[in-house]
């Protein structure tokens, strides 16, 4: 009976190209990162020679040659792929758009938020100390608070130096406008408030409207002022807030403050008689 060869019928692996080892079709090697199929019997010709070896299939970049430390990146640049590694903390990933590569860089400075504080028991006083500087032209506080005794007006002193809480009957001017509705929208007639020598700056109460008490009569305030830290001049800003008085009253109190003396600023004081929750935050605004 005569016999018939039917060669392989498998492709045979035979490992990593050797360039004296003899092979014959369909035997596979790998080389470079990929594997080659023989279609021709061939002993030292390279898996390049396409007339002894034909692509079977491409192998990837091995990336962990290119990622080496925790928190690597990998991206492509116009060669490749490339490692980009870890920034420093806060950093955020930058792109330089088409045709350019990422980077980190620094979230802009222009509008910080530079302290901030809970209250979750009755106190009197929260201060904020060596928060003003000239890193920024412009500073935003903002104030919720809940008095816990009725009459618990809300106020603003000035800190100068270490911990001074300036407390003169000189220091503060303030003005403003405050309208008050009742719960049913019925309006009072318009109140103006002025002060041209005064010891705090009425957040609450400017026109003689108490704040109450409790958490229907929360008072929440935002002041503004420009250049605190300026020793040469007086200090201006804005502020408003809306509360509900003693009388039942939704009242607004819209307007501007001073502190007259030249000395810097170097922090402020919130303060009542009592209240027993509320936030007050601060940030820095640059020109």
């Amino acid at each position: 009976m005569s016999t018939i060869d039917l060669g392989k019928i498998k492709l045979v692996w035979r490992g990593p190209y050797d360039n004296s080892t003899a092979y014959t079709p369909d035997d596979v090697v790998s080389s470079g990162g990929a594997s080659y199929i023989c279609i021709a019997n061939s002993t030292g010709n390279a898996v390049s020679s396409g007339s002894h070896w034909n692509l079977l299939a491409q192998g990837g970049t091995d990336i962990s040659t290119t990622l080496t430390t925790q928190g690597d990146i990998l991206y492509r640049d116009g060669s490749g792929l490339q490692r980009l590694a870890a920034g420093t903390s806060g950093q955020v990933l930058q792109t330089g758009g088409t045709g350019a590569n990422p980077s980190w860089g620094t979230v802009s400075s222009d509008f910080v938020k530079l302290g901030s504080t809970n209250v979750t028991s009755n106190t009197t006083e929260i201060d904020f100390l060596s928060v003003f500087s000239t890193d920024y032209e412009f500073y935003k506080i903002f104030i919720s608070v809940y008095p816990s005794t009725t009459g618990s007006n809300i106020q603003f002193r000035a800190i100068t130096g270490t911990n001074t809480v300036d407390t003169s009957g000189s220091s503060y001017y303030q003005m403003g406008v405050q309208p008050r509705m009742t719960t049913s929208a019925s309006l009072d007639t318009l109140s103006q408030y002025a002060s041209n020598s005064h010891g705090e700056v009425y957040l609450t109460y400017p026109a003689g409207n108490s704040a109450g008490t409790g958490d229907s009569y929360g008072a929440f305030t935002t002041m503004e002022v420009a250049r605190p830290w300026d020793s040469a001049n007086s200090k201006w800003g804005h502020l408003k807030t809306y509360y509900r008085d003693n009388g039942n009253k939704l009242t607004l109190v819209n307007g501007a403050w001073a502190y007259r003396p030249t000395t810097a600023m170097t922090g402020f004081r919130i303060y009542g008689s009592t209240f027993d929750r509320g936030r007050v935050s601060i940030y820095g605004i640059k020109h």
